[in-house]
Parts: structure tokens; sequence; C-alpha cells
């Protein structure tokens, strides 16, 4: 008895040591193996103070929060999405597709409104000098409750944009391919939804006639009754930025009327201070809070297709504009091996960019 209890002990304390061993060597501790990224959900806006208290390594965000980090020295950028997918769009318009059906002249002077806003941006940020620019600094720092030093460094990293290019829809069809060979989407997502494959959807899903409709779009008479649109928008996302700006009734050349009053419309959003995440935006969609989104594309696509809601995307609202920030010490994709690093979450484009950055470095990416 004395004999098998000691050989017990020494097989129990042999499986320990073993065990150990495959720990530290990163088998079944992917925070320790070098070929693999752990991450783990955390909101842009609360990714400075974690990689600060050494919570994570770094984190994949948007602006402002990208140049939130950088000029409070919290972190360095490693890499921005634009150099590594040039052109790539991020944030759109969308429209709950119902809403658009039946009030087809609102939905054009929305999508009106939304391009002379963009436009306006494109022409003040060619011009930093001049006192748009700084109007453009101002609304943009009261918006994201940022200084302006942080608005004029994130305006450099992301491009305002609305066109829908064939570029656009290639970056659209690339994403939903992604979600797929994940596994987060599913063939019969696209089936039960009436696309056959991810070239049609994307072709039924991205509707660029409001945008055609909308060059012929006048402004509205000076006395003439507005028409309320619903909308649903992230909290302080610089990459929503025109949405902002035809709301402001400080921009130049429109008699102290906002843009969007201008082309007859009046917004409303039943979340002032603006949801967390495109995901939230979603929801408001499905729940018939919201007509009208500014939203990431992939949550916008990911749960159109999962959920079955009735949306569509009509215009981009920025390209580019995120990047991965990553604390002292941390030089190239490499070091990110075993490293912890914060993600908003799986359907965002932030997830999709770290994924795939991983993957062409020979790296995996695991929850933590």
């Amino acid at each position: 008895m004395e004999r098998k209890y000691l050989i017990a002990i020494v097989a129990v304390v042999a499986v320990v040591v073993v065990a150990a061993g495959v720990l530290a060597s990163g088998i079944l501790n992917p925070a320790n193996d070098p070929t693999v990224i752990k991450y783990t959900n955390i909101a842009p806006k609360d990714q400075s103070a974690a990689i600060r208290q050494g919570t994570v390594d770094g984190g994949v965000s948007w602006e402002p929060y990208v140049s939130d980090s950088v000029l409070d020295g919290t972190g360095h950028v490693l890499l921005e999405s634009g150099d590594y997918w040039p052109n790539h769009p991020c944030c759109v318009v969308a429209f709950d597709k119902e809403w658009a059906a039946a009030n087809s002249e609102t939905a054009q002077r929305f999508v009106k409104a939304h391009i002379v806003a963009t436009e306006w941006i494109q022409q003040t940020l060619k011009e930093p000098n001049s006192e748009n620019y700084t109007k453009l600094m101002e609304i943009g720092a009261a918006f994201s409750n940022r200084n302006v030093s942080v608005v004029a460094e994130a305006t450099k990293h992301m491009q305002m944009e609305y066109n829908i290019s064939d570029e656009s829809r290639q970056y659209f069809q690339n994403y939903t391919q992604e979600y797929m060979n994940l596994g987060l989407l599913k063939e019969s997502n696209l089936n039960d939804n009436g696309y056959s494959n991810v070239s049609e959807f994307v072709q039924q899903y991205v509707n660029t006639g409001y945008m055609e409709a909308a060059a012929g779009i006048e402004p509205v008479a000076a006395n003439a009754q507005l028409t309320t649109v619903r909308v649903g928008f992230l909290a302080g996302d610089l990459h929503q930025f025109a949405r902002v700006v035809a709301e402001s009734t400080e921009i130049p050349g429109f008699d102290g009327k906002s843009i969007f009053a201008t082309y007859g419309i009046q917004t409303t959003s039943p979340q002032p201070g603006g949801y967390a995440a495109g995901g939230n935006v979603m929801d408001a969609f499905n729940l018939d809070q919201i007509d009208v989104g500014y939203l990431g594309s992939p949550p916008a696509i990911m749960r159109h297709l999962q959920n079955g809601i009735p949306t569509e995307i009509v215009a981009l609202a920025n390209t580019e504009g995120s990047a991965i920030v990553v604390r002292a010490g941390i030089d190239n994709i490499a070091d990110l091996g075993g490293k912890f690093i914060a993600s908003p979450g799986e359907s965002s484009i932030q997830y999709l960019l770290l994924r795939s950055v991983a993957e062409q470095n020979g790296l995996t990416v695991r929850m933590g």
C-alpha cells in the first residue's frame, strides 16, 4: 500500500511538472505563445486607460481614440488602417429600408445634406489657416469631448467620403466573406435573407439610388416645415463628422440654419449622446427607434444578415481612420505575439483589421 501511494504521488507530481512545461511553452497558454495574439473586448473610449493600467498591451480602435492615446503619451501607432487597407470604407449611412421606400424624398434630402456637409469638411480640411478650419476643429472638439489638437491629429488619418465606389463594394464583399470564413456568418444567413452569394448580397444591400437622386435636390423655402428624421450614431466618433457638421447652426453660408434644416430635415435621436457601438445602432433599427444610422459597415452587414434587420447602406461616412495602438517596447507586428490587445468586438472593422494583420504575419488571434 505504501509503495502504491508513493507511486501515485510521483505520478501526480510528474503530471503537474509536464502541465507546467506545456503552459510555459504556450501550447495551452496562448498569452505566452509568440504566435498568438490574445484579445479582449474593450470599448475604444476605455482602451487608453487599459493600456496605461497594464491590463492590455495595446488596442485597435478608431478616431479620436487613436490620436487621444498617442498625444497623451499612452502609446504609439503600430499600424494605420489606411496603410494596410488603402481607401477602405469604415462608417456608413444606413437607412431603414421600409422607411426610406415610404419616404423617398425625405431620404433623398437627408442624403443631400450629408453630401453637402461632407464636401464642406473636405474643402475646409484643405484650408488649415482659415476661419472655417478653426470652426470645424471647435465643432469636433465639442462633439468628441476632446481638445482641438486631438481633432486636428485625428483628421490627418481619416478621409471624409460619401461616395460608394467599386472599390468600396469590393471591400464590403471582403468583410462579408471574412465573417463567413470565421464562421460568424453562414451560407444560410445569406439564403434566409434572399441572397444566393456574397456578391449578390453586396449588390443589393448597397443602394446608391438616393445619392444619385440627391443631385437634383434643392434647399427648401425659408418658411418650409421641416420633416423629423430619427438618427442613431456612435458617441464621440469623428468618423461620423459629417452628421455633426450637418446638424450645426454655425456653418458659414447657411444663414444660421443647419445644413439638415436647409434641406428640410430636423434630426432627433432616442439616444442623444450617441450609442456605444454599431451593434446598438442596429438594435435601435430593429426596435423601430431610428430611421437612419451612422455606424461601421461590418456591424451593419453582420446584423442585417444574422437578424434580418431591414436596412441598406446608402452612402459612406468615411474611409480609413482606425489603427493599432501599442505601449512602448512593441515596435513591429511580430512583437504582438503573446500580447493582449483590446478590440471593440467581433462585429467591428477593427477586429477584422487585427485578424487580417495577424494572419498576414503568421500569427493567430484568440479570445483572452
